[in-house]
């Protein structure tokens, strides 16, 4: 931050439990971002979660993981920190747009390292349908919110066919592998293709 006046925001290279580094920043989400990652076109393209990015070098981003974020305190509040519509998913992509909106830059800064054991309280099974669906439902919010109704309705067509797409897919891999895991994505993504949570 010294060596850049504008940086508001700086995030670490995030180290998983298996030594190999998290690819932790993308570019903010626009509907063509996440449709061609609800197609799953994105992990060639990168315009969303820029897979041609090695996280070995600094650069300006636009969007860091919000497991680990160094923000200057006065910075944060002016930005009215995070958002706290949104339970989880999506909070510190928010704050990344509202801060460089005011003008401010986002870095990745790889000398900086953290192990994270990513996913540790949302992975579980039995929660994983529901996880998939509140990230979704927390998308939705997003757009609302700097893209307006139009926004949030294209967006939820869009989670609504990926929805319909990977519960057909999940299904067919959990009668196959008999997998419990398998089987709990594909509740996961009918609730979002039916718009509705998942029951218990």
């Amino acid at each position: 931050m010294k060596e850049h006046p504008l940086a508001v925001a700086v995030g670490p290279a995030i180290f998983g439990s298996d030594g190999a580094v998290t690819a932790t920043c993308r570019n903010l989400p626009t509907a063509s971002r996440i449709m061609l990652d609800a197609t799953g076109i994105d992990r060639w393209a990168g315009a969303y979660r820029m897979t041609h990015f090695s996280h070995r070098e600094p650069r300006r981003v636009e969007q860091i993981m919000g497991a680990a974020m160094l923000i200057p305190r006065d910075t944060y509040w002016q930005a009215d920190g995070m958002d706290e519509r949104f339970f989880i998913y999506y909070e510190e992509v928010d704050l990344c747009k509202r801060l460089m909106e005011a003008g401010g830059e986002v870095w990745f800064w790889p000398a900086a390292q953290v192990r994270h054991l990513a996913g540790a309280s949302t992975d579980v099974t039995s929660v994983r349908a529901r996880m998939i669906y509140v990230l979704r439902e927390s998308r939705k919010k997003y757009f609302r919110k700097h893209f307006g109704v139009p926004g949030e309705l294209m967006i939820d067509i869009v989670d609504r066919m990926e929805g319909v797409a990977k519960w057909i897919v999940f299904s067919m891999m959990g009668m196959l592998r008999g997998s419990a895991s398998d089987r709990e994505k594909a509740r996961g993504f009918l609730s979002v293709a039916l718009g509705s949570a998942p029951r218990n």
